[in-house]
């Protein structure tokens, strides 16, 4: 019954101890609603002075289930508590899911890193795009850019071979208002053999 998980996430508001975070997240295993929802808000409010310390040090994974990862630090806002994501990302160890909590949460300095790997020589296409898309909504929908020079975007535009990789390079020139790239991007509108770039093509020049 929803009320007993309700009851049971604000118990674990109660318990001095790590885990008791760990715990309360695995209402998010089961059908959420509202009451549910604000009642683990409060729980991750309450106990941010036991689990974040935690978290921070990498004692505390939440078996690295992007879901509960994405709750908890949204849920307290605080930037300082995707610290260890970032580093997971700048190791190596670089996921879409790192990517989109990076963007979600990420200071202009945490999304430099997302930036730097989205233009890497070395970088996969997957990961590149995830990255890119990444910069793309946190420009559009928290007004935060990485602070990191945007000219490498317009060699991406021009040089790179995928298609995923050059829309989202395209879009994500477009809401930075790169102007250096203005010329590769109307090149990509007007391309007849690739018309999957036109429409972001023309979305980004407006």
């Amino acid at each position: 019954h929803p009320r007993v998980r309700l009851e049971a996430v604000r118990a674990c508001a109660g318990l001095d101890q790590s885990d008791a975070m760990d715990i309360a997240l695995g209402a998010l295993d089961q059908p959420m609603d509202q009451f549910l929802d604000y009642a683990l808000y409060l729980t991750a409010n309450d106990l941010e002075s036991t689990w974040l310390p935690a978290f921070q040090s990498g004692k505390l994974t939440f078996d690295r289930n992007p879901k509960k990862i994405e709750f908890v630090l949204k849920a307290i806002r605080n930037p300082a508590a995707i610290k260890p994501l970032v580093e997971e990302f700048k190791a190596g160890r670089a996921t879409p899911d790192l990517a989109d909590l990076i963007g979600s949460l990420g200071s202009p300095e945490d999304l430099a890193v997302l930036f730097n790997t989205a233009t890497a020589a070395q970088s996969n296409d997957f990961i590149r795009i995830a990255a890119l898309q990444a910069l793309d909504r946190a420009a559009r929908q928290r007004n935060v850019k990485a602070k990191a020079d945007p000219a490498p975007l317009a060699a991406l535009i021009a040089g790179a071979t995928d298609d995923g990789v050059v829309t989202a390079a395209i879009r994500l020139a477009g809401a930075l208002k790169l102007d250096s790239a203005r010329a590769d991007i109307a090149k990509a509108a007007a391309q007849t053999d690739h018309p999957a770039r036109n429409d972001d093509a023309i979305d980004a020049l407006a």
